[in-house]
């Protein structure tokens, strides 16, 4: 590990974004397993793709594209034209405003973009503040431009998980960020916590100083479908609760969501409700039961409100019936999927070594 020393020659970054000069941006994040998890607490790999035209503080457009998993499917546009910013979510057919134009950082828990610091050593005292161990480890380059690379230590340790078996052993916990030192932009994070391995790349990057970036004035409309409302943002980021439940036990939902249970001796439950900071506040918009054994058997039930219906993606394989609905059954990769709508929740139910029988029994025990 090398010693922390900052550039004395690298340019000064802006520390606001009303010093950040015009840019456009596009991204990809990846999260995944890393293989050392539990069947049991095995979240979903997930993929966004970020595209963010900025040309000032209150002039700006951003575009998250989630991909996986396929359920939560969706392209959520938010733009700011100065008087404040509008964000347009489809799942919900809602349109929110912010009063304040200036843009949040993308979220993902990644770290993209500009840093808002006038130098590396800067940027890295951020993470000192909070008594995490910093230090630059090395060097790379990404899309031709020279980045130094900071690593932070910290968050999960062993020392946390002692709950899992003793033959369970996790990962550092460590963040790494690829920074420009010309622009004080972060071109590359990649996050490794307990089970999961994150990495967020900027696969496009045009400055003004640079490249003169296209920013027409389009890219502040936000064109809307019919019967579209708008509705004050009651709540943001992501408030979530989860519980574990024994074999047998009941998992309720709140409506209209549909209610589960653990059905076998394999392994416990565990129950999550998602409260997304959308339109409607930290409502619920996606609710989660995962069921799995140090066998390797995984279960998954996904439902998620869409109210601009099921996504496309989910439409693969024979068409069959689950209670009184169509419903799509597919197999990859030794992992079977049944996908139907009740209302407007989209249900998904995943199951790794899982017969086909059982799968539809789990299908038709929902209610």
């Amino acid at each position: 590990m090398l010693a922390c020393t900052g550039s004395s020659g690298a340019a000064v970054g802006p520390t606001s974004f009303d010093a950040v000069q015009p840019f456009m941006l596009e991204a990809e994040i990846v999260s995944e397993s890393d293989g050392l998890g539990l069947a049991l607490t095995e979240e979903e790999d997930s993929l966004f793709q970020l595209r963010w035209w900025f040309r000032d503080s209150t002039t700006w457009r951003q575009e998250f594209e989630s991909v996986l998993p396929e359920i939560d499917a969706a392209v959520v546009v938010t733009v700011s034209d100065g008087a404040g910013s509008l964000t347009f979510d489809p799942r919900e057919a809602v349109v929110s405003r912010r009063e304040v134009a200036s843009p949040a950082f993308p979220s993902f828990s990644i770290l993209l973009g500009p840093t808002l610091t006038p130098d590396l050593d800067a940027f890295m005292d951020r993470f000192r503040d909070f008594g995490l161990e910093v230090a630059i480890v090395g060097e790379d380059e990404i899309l031709g431009r020279q980045v130094t690379v900071v690593e932070v230590l910290g968050g999960e340790s062993r020392e946390t998980i002692g709950s899992l078996p003793e033959s369970f052993e996790a990962g550092e916990s460590w963040s790494r960020y690829a920074v420009d030192e010309a622009s004080m932009f972060v071109l590359r994070t990649t996050i490794q916590r307990l089970g999961r391995h994150a990495v967020g790349s900027v696969t496009k990057l045009e400055l003004a100083a640079e490249f003169a970036p296209e920013f027409t004035a389009d890219l502040t409309v936000l064109e809307l479908p019919a019967g579209v409302r708008e509705a004050e943002l009651g709540g943001s980021g992501s408030c979530s609760v989860s519980e574990t439940v024994g074999v047998g036990e009941g998992a309720i939902a709140p409506g209209p969501f549909l209610s589960t249970y653990v059905l076998s001796s394999s392994g416990q439950g565990s129950w999550t409700v998602s409260q997304e900071g959308s339109a409607y506040g930290c409502g619920i918009q996606r609710v989660d039961f995962t069921q799995g054994s140090l066998k390797g058997r995984h279960l998954r039930v996904a439902q998620r409100r869409r109210r601009d219906g099921m996504p496309e993606s989910l439409r693969v394989g024979e068409m069959v019936i689950v209670g009184e609905h169509e419903a799509w059954a597919s197999m990859e990769d030794g992992t079977r999927r049944l996908v139907w709508m009740v209302g407007d929740v989209v249900v998904v139910v995943t199951g790794r070594d899982v017969s086909e029988a059982g799968l539809f029994a789990v299908a038709e025990s929902l209610g």
